[in-house]
């Protein structure tokens, strides 16, 4: 990377992928899954080369916690990218809404309840069917003492 001027493309995209453990563009291209490094090493030839829609989404999903705002326009996000990125990616993940967050006496119970559910269910069957013989066990206790 040239320090005299402001990085392209190109030196953005290199330091993003060291940054990520690749120290070479035949590194990066492969990981990319890329034929060749000449897709690549055209946007470091010169600063009219410009990325395609392709390129980007494909760092995009490279680089999944990159700053892409520097990445692109050279100018550094406002906020910690990779901070709210991977708070937002787990959270989808998990899909735990921030907002309403269940405590973890709530996420136990809810989970015993469901596993315990079925259970409860043919336990009351059976205590209705109880009772039922209980009553006709008393009809015919009555009978039998009058």
């Amino acid at each position: 990377m040239n320090l005299s001027k402001k990085p392209n493309f190109f030196d953005r995209m290199m330091s993003e992928a060291n940054k990520n453990g690749y120290s070479s563009v035949s590194e990066l291209a492969k990981a990319l899954k890329y034929s060749s490094t000449e897709k690549l090493y055209r946007l470091g030839r010169s600063e009219k080369n410009k990325p395609s829609f392709e390129i980007i989404e494909d760092l995009t999903n490279l680089f999944e916690f990159a700053d892409l705002r520097y990445l692109i326009t050279n100018k550094r996000s406002t906020t910690s990218t990779y901070t709210t990125e991977k708070a937002n990616s787990l959270a989808a993940e998990k899909k735990v809404s921030y907002e309403k967050r269940e405590s973890v006496e709530d996420i136990i119970s809810n989970k015993i309840l469901n596993t315990l559910e079925p259970f409860l269910n043919k336990i009351e069957l059976q205590d209705a069917k109880m009772a039922e013989l209980i009553l006709k066990m008393g009809m015919i206790e009555e009978k039998v003492n009058h």
